[in-house]
């Protein structure tokens, strides 16, 4: 019997992925945050982890989701500020590289209902 998910883990987490499920996929491309900020995002959070080292365990887990959350925030935020000048999706020719990736596994493994850019 066919199971109702496929579970695949990447890194530390795990990824259900329901049979005939409908997916948002979101990303960013390398470069889209310049590496000082990321620098200093990563001290950051590495000042915040040894904060909640030092809580009991309830209060270090609710920290810890929260700075997860405060993490993606981060990275939410800067990307829609545009602080950044990089545009690559103005360019006809690499927003056709990245939909063409997209679009590879296509009726192979997916189905690719829509595609956005956000410029």
């Amino acid at each position: 019997m066919e199971q109702p998910f496929n579970t695949v883990y990447k890194r530390m987490l795990p990824h259900i992925q329901p049979v005939g499920g409908i997916f948002f996929v979101t990303f960013r491309l390398f470069g889209s945050i310049p590496k000082e900020v990321i620098t200093q995002w990563q001290l950051d959070k590495q000042k915040e982890l040894e904060r909640i080292a030092l809580l009991d365990k309830s209060a270090k887990d609710k920290a810890l989701i929260n700075l997860k959350n405060e993490q993606f925030y981060r990275y939410e935020s800067y990307l829609e500020s545009d602080k950044t000048s990089l545009h690559y999706f103005k360019e006809d020719s690499l927003a056709k590289v990245v939909a063409d990736a997209l679009h590879y596994w296509d009726s192979k493994k997916n189905r690719t209902l829509c595609l956005l850019y956000h410029v």
